[in-house]
């Protein structure tokens, strides 16, 4: 009999809160506003508030909301059950301490908001200069290449993965989410117009495929593996999986797998509708909104490639 189960997300929320005025003057006046910024795994934690995100008088605090999910067991694909929420426990900064954490803040909330033009000019002020690695410094980068891209200007995305991106990939894990993750972004943004890099990236996949990692980072070695048109080790992984499946977001990370594997395939039909099960479910996975929106914008690319086909083919079986 089939019992219930039930499961934690935490939802992060981050007031912005700015004091306007000056020193010549007894007059302060403050306005704040609060946002959900992402969503993520139960038992996260978040370091500590932060200060000066775009200027003095500017404070950021983030917040993380507890929140209970009832589903039933098996691996359906429902919508959740709202069953309690907790309290905000607040005084917490996003991603990592310092700066660093606070560009994070503001890049998501950037996008979230689709004020790209100001998040491409603040997170490059702040990047202009300085110097970093490890995955902090490379999940900065991912998101100031994501910015250019919406502007356009994917060659410079593409000088920002060489630079900083490909380089973490190399020599470490560093880049296991952002490195795929971008590579794909790039290639939506600018097609066959250049050669990307995806070796390295699939060498590093495949490499890290083998040993337990969370499902978000299984499901982006998934997409360098199709990325670099890998379809043997995709397929000897699909066939792993499909034996030893154990949870709903297990199954969802395979169906993943299995529409990847239907889009370099170019069954752009089969890709459509796996990818349209996916994009609502995928956050369950783990990773923000500006992560998870890749698969809508595959989705769109295989329907549209579809349609086309479809198109072309009764154009030719009129002719």
């Amino acid at each position: 009999m089939q019992t219930k189960q039930q499961r934690r997300k935490e939802h992060v929320f981050c007031t912005i809160e700015t004091a306007t005025g000056n020193a010549s003057n007894d007059g302060i006046s403050s306005r704040s506003s609060s946002e959900n910024i992402l969503t993520l795994p139960f038992g996260a934690s978040l370091p500590c508030p932060i200060v000066n995100v775009s200027g003095p008088g500017t404070q950021c605090i983030c917040s993380m909301r507890h929140s209970m999910e009832k589903r039933t067991s098996g691996y359906g694909w429902g919508n959740p059950e709202p069953e309690q929420q907790t309290c905000d426990s607040s005084g917490y900064a996003l991603f990592s301490d310092g700066e660093a954490g606070a560009m994070h803040v503001i890049a998501h909330r950037m996008l979230d908001s689709n004020q790209v033009e100001l998040g491409h000019r603040l997170l490059g002020q702040w990047l202009n200069g300085r110097e970093g690695s490890g995955s902090e410094w490379v999940h900065l980068q991912w998101h100031m290449a994501i910015f250019e891209l919406t502007l356009g200007h994917w060659p410079s995305a593409l000088e920002r993965f060489h630079q900083h991106i490909l380089p973490a990939v190399l020599t470490s894990e560093d880049a296991l989410t952002d490195a795929p993750a971008l590579l794909w972004r790039l290639y939506l943004a600018a097609g066959n117009r250049f050669s990307l890099p995806w070796e390295p990236v699939r060498i590093r996949a495949l490499s890290a495929i083998q040993r337990p990692h969370t499902t978000f980072v299984t499901m982006h070695n998934l997409l360098a593996l199709a990325g670099a048109g890998d379809l043997d080790n995709l397929d000897q992984w699909i066939e792993r999986q499909s034996k030893t499946v154990a949870s709903r977001v297990e199954s969802l990370v395979l169906l993943v797998g299995t529409a990847l594997r239907s889009f370099v395939a170019r069954r752009f039909e089969d890709a459509a509708v796996q990818l349209a099960m996916v994009k609502p479910n995928v956050a369950s996975v783990g990773g923000s909104r500006a992560q998870n929106e890749l698969f809508s914008k595959l989705h769109d690319l295989a329907f549209r490639n579809a349609a086309r086909a479809t198109s072309d083919y009764a154009f030719a079986q009129a002719a």
